[in-house]
């Protein structure tokens, strides 16, 4: 909730996310880069719309996933069907397939945009996300990381390195 807090006061622009748990719109972010999808957004295998489920439907089928054991074809049954008729899947990207190209091009607009990145509880080796970083970095923008140790050290201009929960919670009592 502190990233929404920031967001709502004019301190953040937006976050590039490569979570798929849509913690951060629950949480009250609006501006929100999920560089690896959505686990609540479904996509059209027909006609490639998007479209959103209610959070605790997905969780229900999330669950019932977990005790049941499903053959590839049953699990796409058990999605939604888009209005075209057509069958749907979660819109996350799967191990092996490739980030969607306006998704990270929106992504590195963000970055022009900005003056300062924070890089916030990433292990920095997943790409192409993990270029993110070093891609603001030759292009002169500021560097913050909260993380205990990262590949981003070196381009880092303000370090901490402590756990992302510890630093928030000194932060807002700072704030406070």
């Amino acid at each position: 909730r502190v990233l929404a807090r920031f967001e709502k006061e004019g301190k953040l622009n937006g976050v590039i996310t490569q979570n798929i748990d849509n913690l951060h719109r629950e949480a009250g972010n609006s501006n929100v880069i999920e560089l690896h999808g959505n686990l609540f957004l479904f996509r059209c295998l027909k006609c490639r719309r998007i479209f959103q489920l209610e959070s605790e439907s997905v969780r229900e089928k999330i669950n019932i996933l977990k005790k049941e054991r499903r053959s590839r074809r049953a699990l796409l049954r058990f999605f939604p069907r888009c209005k075209c008729g057509g069958l749907s899947r979660p819109d996350v990207v799967l191990f092996g397939e490739s980030l969607r190209e306006e998704i990270l091009k929106r992504a590195y607009d963000e970055v022009n945009k900005c003056s300062t990145i924070i890089i916030i509880g990433t292990s920095g080796t997943v790409y192409p996300a993990a270029d993110i970083p070093f891609y603001a970095s030759r292009i002169g923008k500021k560097i913050i990381e909260v993380n205990p140790q990262t590949e981003f050290n070196s381009i880092a201009d303000i370090s901490f390195r402590e756990n992302v929960n510890e630093f928030f919670g000194r932060l807002l009592s700072t704030l406070l």
